[in-house]
């Protein structure tokens, strides 16, 4: 729970005894969800002022304390057993992955994204096989060569521009979306001495 600097200055404006009520409401409202009962108008009126901050924290200290577990993030406090030391996660995952969400049928949940793995010419090529056979492309007709996009890739780094590459499966659809038709079509070139210049 965070305890803000205004928390502590509305409280100092109360008696001791009050002052004293008020912070166990604070806290058993944050910890247990329980609603205060027996605070004077002023205590209250100081209760209702932090109320919003704590619920918020309420609902982010639920959401941390799902974060690797299955649950799904939610907007609404819930009980926190801050004493539970087998609901907070033991190890951090592994480096290279993250948290994104999926929506799916409206409902978005969180999945780990798998850390890049750069393909071989050999995947690419299936998989460009794959992928011409559902739009109909014929690849011996352009002008895509799966050792060539490795190389280049290579070469760089497996960056798209200055960005790391994401999904290789991607740029492979890129590639053949753009790729150029092989050598059977080539533009002529008119014979006025010119033309070849532009």
């Amino acid at each position: 729970m965070n305890f803000y600097r205004t928390f502590y200055d509305l409280t100092t404006l109360l008696p001791e005894a009050e002052r004293r009520k008020v912070n166990t409401a604070l806290l058993d409202y944050f910890f247990e969800g329980i609603e205060p009962k027996g605070l004077s108008e002023s205590g209250m009126k100081v209760f209702k002022g932090c109320e919003g901050r704590i619920s918020k924290s309420r609902t982010n200290a639920a959401n941390v304390a799902n974060r690797y577990s299955d649950s799904k993030p939610t907007n609404e406090p819930t009980n926190v057993d801050t004493n539970s030391a087998s609901e907070a996660p033991t190890e951090l995952p592994p480096e290279g992955e993250r948290d994104r969400e999926v929506d799916k049928g409206g409902v978005k949940e969180k999945r780990k994204a798998a850390r890049f793995r750069a393909p071989s010419p050999a995947e690419v090529s299936e998989y460009a096989q794959q992928y011409a056979a559902t739009k109909n492309l014929d690849l011996r007709a352009i002008d895509f060569d799966p050792e060539y996009f490795c190389d280049y890739y290579e070469s760089n780094g497996w960056h798209v521009g200055k960005q790391p590459m994401k999904d290789w499966k991607a740029t492979v659809r890129r590639w053949l979306r753009t790729s150029k038709p092989r050598n059977g079509s080539v533009k002529e070139v008119p014979d006025d001495g010119f033309s070849a210049y532009d």
